[in-house]
C-alpha cells in the first residue's frame, strides 16, 4: 500500500490541463484519492453545462464548462492513472 499526500501534473493536449490530488493511497491495484481537483484552458470552446454525479468511481464529483474553461472535482474516489505513472 503506498501513501503520497500531495501529487501534481500538467498535460497539454488539446489545451493545458492541471491536477491535483489529495490524500492519494493505492489499495490494492487501484489508486484513490480523497480530493482531486483538475483546472482546464481548452483550445476549442464549447458550450457551458455542469455535471453533478453520486457513485461513479467514487463519492461525489463535479465538473464545470464555460467556454474554454473546465473546472473538475472529485471526492474519495479512483485516481486518474495517468497522474499516478511514473515519468
Amino acid at each position: 500500500m503506498n501513501f503520497n499526500l500531495i501529487r501534481s501534473k500538467v498535460r497539454k493536449d488539446f489545451g493545458t490541463e492541471a491536477y491535483v490530488q489529495l490524500l492519494n493511497i493505492k489499495f490494492k491495484q487501484y489508486y484513490w484519492s480523497l480530493i482531486q481537483i483538475s483546472v482546464s484552458w481548452n483550445d476549442d470552446p464549447g458550450w457551458p453545462f455542469l455535471q453533478t454525479t453520486f457513485g461513479c468511481n467514487g463519492f461525489f464529483s463535479s465538473l464545470f464548462w464555460a467556454y474554454k474553461f473546465g473546472l473538475g472535482v472529485d471526492v474519495f474516489c479512483r485516481s486518474w492513472e495517468e497522474l499516478n505513472e511514473k515519468t
